[in-house]
């Protein structure tokens, strides 16, 4: 199974690649322009967003020993050190972009980043839901117009209530997700001094594309 959804994933690369090189060429040279010192990962227990990484060869350091690189990847976790809320915190007020997925919502982004979105109060179940990007989203550019994107949500993902409506951009919703949870946020983003944190629901590397049933 893990070698199915790694060739998924390749395949999917690829996809997203090709799309770049035909309608936004100039997105997929700066992605190309990416080197290991631009790209940070804090591995974590439930998520593995580096195997995504490479598949679109992406250059990255995982776990540095000393923060300096301008976009910062924190998987999934059970917990994070206090140390790291603070000097991320301070990292993406500086300028940088912060990626993190499901648990690092209620156990570091509402921490570090207070008043912008929390975790709702249920949690979801392992199952499929139907997505919508907004148009203007950083998901717009790799969903083909016409088509019908589905996210995983694993059991006891987190649903994301957002606070600051003025500031925070839902990037992709959900209805499914409005009336199971009351919720329809599944990926936003906001601004944090000079930088940017985004965030989404359940996680980036699934270990399937659908559920049965």
């Amino acid at each position: 199974m893990q070698n199915t959804m790694q060739h998924a994933y390749r395949l999917s690369a690829a996809a997203v690649r090709r799309r770049y090189a035909e309608q936004r060429p100039e997105t997929l040279q700066a992605l190309d322009g990416l080197r290991q010192a631009d790209v940070a990962v804090y591995t974590g227990t439930y998520d593995s967003v580096q195997n995504v990484l490479k598949a679109l060869g992406v250059p990255h350091t995982l776990d540095p020993k000393r923060l300096r690189q301008r976009i910062v990847f924190a998987n999934c976790a059970g917990s994070y050190p206090a140390g790291r809320l603070k000097e991320l915190e301070a990292h993406v007020r500086a300028g940088a972009l912060l990626v993190t997925s499901d648990w690092a919502l209620s156990r570091l982004v509402q921490r570090a980043f207070p008043g912008m979105v929390r975790r709702a109060t249920k949690s979801t179940g392992d199952e499929v839901v139907g997505v919508e990007p907004t148009m203007d989203g950083l998901w717009s550019e790799v969903v083909v117009l016409g088509a019908d994107p589905q996210w995983w949500l694993e059991g006891s993902s987190e649903p994301i209530e957002v606070l600051d409506e003025a500031k925070v951009c839902v990037e992709a919703s959900s209805h499914e997700c409005l009336a199971k949870y009351g919720a329809p946020a599944v990926a936003v983003s906001f601004p944090w001094g000079c930088g940017r944190v985004f965030h989404v629901m359940s996680h980036f590397w699934l270990k399937r594309t659908r559920a049965g049933g």
